[in-house]
């Protein structure tokens, strides 16, 4: 059997037929901590002092694109 999975977890996913499985970036988690990081960045007198590294672990979405009849 084959599956089809997409990237970004863009709503219409869910409501295509059939509906498509995807991996959520969290989208919303990373424009937070980007301007977060980016206004600490102003207050600095060196911008690149201090470096912040986040990583937002993505996450699969299974939908009826990807799952088994089992």
């Amino acid at each position: 059997q084959i599956g089809v999975i997409g990237f970004a977890n863009e709503v219409f996913s869910a409501f295509i037929t059939p509906s498509l499985s995807t991996i959520d970036q969290h989208a919303n988690e990373m424009g937070y901590a980007c301007a977060k990081m980016f206004l600490s960045m102003l207050q600095q007198d060196n911008p690149y002092k201090k470096i912040e590294h986040i990583v937002l672990e993505p996450a699969v979405v299974i939908r009826q694109s990807t799952a088994t009849n089992a």
